[in-house]
């Protein structure tokens, strides 16, 4: 989470959706704002859901294949 939390450019992660809960929830205490999640990417069902996780009140119920985009850091300290 650390290095997620320092890293500049975005993080793509392929998450399993029981566990997206506890993501959610981990990010929000490294202080990210928001995350994207795209839900069944090409099928039919093909879903995008922007989480803002400053006003996060109840966490989505999430089936299926999931990709998770979160936005890097503005942190100016941050030297790769």
């Amino acid at each position: 989470m650390e290095k997620i939390k320092k890293e500049k450019l975005p993080v793509i992660l392929f998450e399993n959706p029981k566990r997206i809960e506890k993501l959610l929830k981990e990010l929000k205490d490294i202080s990210k704002k928001e995350v994207w999640i795209f839900r069944e990417l090409t099928k039919y069902y093909e879903e995008v859901l922007r989480i803002d996780l400053e006003n996060l009140k109840e966490i989505p119920k999430i089936k299926g294949e999931v990709v998770v985009i979160i936005p890097g850091s503005s942190d100016s300290d941050n030297v790769q």
